[in-house]
């Protein structure tokens, strides 16, 4: 108390003796604004002293941190984190006008078939959904008219033979002056019909579907198989509707199957008055559907020169490969046609961008660190987007996997660098 007392004398001592001699020695008031000074200028050494001890402590913590150089991440973490980093550059911008549409049967693919003659199913060995091969059997058929056909087909046959044995003998005959000339006329009369009968029961058969060497073979057959007639595949495909049972009857016009070749299929896109001019022949498409999980490219084969009265739309036609068969006839899809490519100075993927309050950002690499740099952002499409500023050409930008460091930044802004 003492101490405390005789330090406070001399304080008061000392403020004294500078206010008399204020006006004979001014350096005494400069002297202790400078002392004051002094004092605040340690002060906020020290203050900037305790923020590098903080900083210090982040660092030390593990995985990323925020320092002069921003988010800062590992090797190993940015693998792990599947951050990629990519160059900025120029770019062409592919501008995209957006349709709608569906996938379909290729008309010049599908079959119905139809038995061409009446019978009754004897045997049906395919069944809805099946695979076929091009010629591979899917059904026999007992018919009557059948049987009749090949009967008549083989007596026409015999009768020509008969006809033709009849012309050689007369011919000699004539030859030999024994036979008169109108007898050979008559017999050459009769050969000739006989071959026009042939002929014309031959193409009955070969109408039906027959080949040539099944119907030259048909007198070495049992009388069983006469009457039966063999529903084949046309081609390659599977049988997407079957109309025939074990024991029914059909008519010569009925479907039995239909079969259609899967393998190329139409996507057909609705095209709206106003988009007309802008969709040609040849253009670039992208396709996708069942909510993005199925994505091809193709090209417009066909613009239909036609407005549906109705819809008032035209119809635009892309043929797709499907060796797969995952683009199902009757699927919903969304069509992307390049209309127009636009030469930018920046591209970058949409995947780049970043929200950050009222504007976009983009992580760029700085130092040892990522800083997220606001970007002011031009036309774009569903994928790519180009930056009118904020990023240059050939600067390192976070490409994919922002996300990962905003949430750092985050964490660091509330303390979160703290944790270990």
């Amino acid at each position: 108390m003492r101490v405390a007392a005789a330090n406070t004398g001399i304080a008061r001592t000392s403020l004294l003796l500078c206010g008399l001699v204020l006006l004979l020695s001014p350096a005494c008031g400069r002297s202790s604004a400078s002392e004051k000074g002094h004092g605040h200028k340690e002060h906020g050494e020290e203050g900037e002293h305790r923020g590098e001890g903080r900083e210090g402590h982040g660092e030390s913590g593990h995985g990323a941190h925020e320092g002069e150089d921003g988010v800062s991440l590992s090797a190993v973490q940015l693998k792990e984190f599947k951050i990629e980093v990519s160059t900025a550059s120029a770019g062409v911008l592919p501008v995209r006008l957006d349709l709608t549409g569906e996938v379909r049967l290729d008309p010049s693919r599908v079959s119905h078939l139809v038995p061409s003659i009446s019978g009754v199913a004897r045997k049906v060995y395919k069944q809805l959904g099946d695979t076929v091969k091009e010629g591979e059997l899917m059904a026999t058929l007992a018919s009557r008219e059948l049987a009749q056909l090949n009967a008549a087909y083989l007596a026409a046959q015999a009768n020509g033979s008969l006809a033709w044995i009849e012309y050689k003998r007369e011919k000699k005959l004539y030859e030999r002056g024994v036979s008169s000339q109108r007898e050979f006329q008559r017999a050459r009369l009769a050969m000739s019909r006989a071959s026009v009968a042939v002929q014309m029961a031959r193409r009955k058969l070969l109408a039906l579907g027959f080949a040539k060497r099944d119907i030259l073979a048909m007198a070495r057959r049992p009388a069983a198989r006469m009457s039966r007639f063999d529903l084949r595949a046309p081609f390659a495909g599977v049988v997407v509707s079957k109309h025939i049972s074990q024991g029914e009857y059909l008519k010569a016009d009925s479907q039995a199957f239909t079969v259609a070749d899967l393998s190329k299929v139409w996507v057909v896109l609705k095209v709206y008055q106003k988009d007309l001019p802008l969709v040609r022949v040849k253009q670039q498409v992208e396709i996708r559907a069942a909510y993005g999980r199925l994505k091809a490219s193709g090209k417009i084969a066909y613009v239909s020169p036609i407005v549906d009265p109705s819809t008032r739309t035209a119809s635009a036609r892309v043929v797709l490969r499907n060796p797969k068969g995952r683009w199902q006839p009757g699927l919903f899809v969304n069509g992307e046609v390049v209309i127009h490519e636009l030469k930018v100075g920046v591209l970058v993927e949409r995947t780049a961008l970043l929200r950050q309050a009222d504007s976009q950002c983009i992580f760029v690499k700085r130092g040892k660190g990522f800083i997220c740099k606001k970007v002011e952002l031009g036309k774009g499409n569903a994928t790519h987007v180009a930056v009118l500023r904020g990023l240059r050409p050939g600067e390192r930008y976070v490409s994919k996997g922002g996300f990962t460091l905003k949430a750092q930044q985050s964490k660091s802004s509330f303390g979160g660098g703290h944790s270990h």
